[in-house]
């Protein structure tokens, strides 16, 4: 009895730790109207991205923390290409982060290319920009204006499943679309304001962990796993 005492306690005090962590990462990262900040990753082939030569060109930067071993980020594929595809002749470019440790860049590559991706996925190799921006679970959008400002964190919209309803949270992040049916990052441009029923339930960022959790609510997936500081 006085053992499982002990693993009852130990295990409160290690969720205790992990909450604290989250909680100070948050407090830290970009928030909603602030400047991202320059930041330059490789994609999976080598090529080196930058923010500040997306901006430079005019254009407002989606990017989407992205993991091939998570089931819930793999099912958005499909969608972020058709956004990119509607949103690209309006200055708009989408890219996918890679924050996993679990993930080698050759394994990224591997899957990327299988995948037929059409938007290029950036490996963050040490977990900087999603400590940055706050990053707490795959999928999860972020949207970046062409001054460099955060306008939008959080999901692309509220459905696991391609073809269910759509519930737009946020509008005037993209450009204006003719009829927009937008998803949460995708609606069209007036206001800038949070999704209306909140963030969906998340797995969090655990250093040194990587897990799938609450793979039956809609938004949730696998969280960055990193490597202990």
């Amino acid at each position: 009895m006085d053992h499982g005492r002990r693993i009852n306690a130990l295990t409160y005090l290690l969720a205790l730790v992990c909450c604290l962590i989250m909680a100070q990462s948050a407090l830290s990262a970009v928030q909603i109207g602030q400047r991202i900040g320059e930041f330059q990753l490789e994609d999976a082939s080598g090529k080196t991205h930058s923010l500040e030569s997306y901006l430079s060109s005019g254009k407002v930067v989606v990017l989407c923390f992205w993991s091939f071993k998570c089931p819930v980020s793999l099912a958005y594929n499909r969608r972020l290409a058709a956004l990119q595809e509607k949103y690209r002749p309006r200055g708009v470019a989408v890219l996918g982060i890679a924050s996993n440790a679990n993930e080698s860049p050759a394994e990224i590559e591997r899957n990327t290319a299988n995948l037929n991706l059409p938007f290029p996925v950036l490996i963050d190799k040490d977990g900087a920009v999603a400590d940055r921006l706050g990053a707490t679970h795959t999928p999860q959008i972020f949207v970046i204006d062409r001054s460099g400002v955060l306008r939008y964190r959080g999901a692309l919209d509220n459905n696991r499943e391609a073809g269910e309803s759509w519930k737009p949270s946020s509008r005037g992040v993209l450009p204006r679309s003719p009829k927009p049916k937008p998803s949460a990052a995708a609606s069209s441009a007036k206001h800038f304001r949070s999704p209306p029923w909140g963030t969906p339930s998340s797995a969090r960022i655990t250093k040194g962990f990587s897990s799938v959790e609450n793979p039956g609510t809609p938004g949730s997936g696998s969280r960055p796993a990193r490597n202990s500081k």
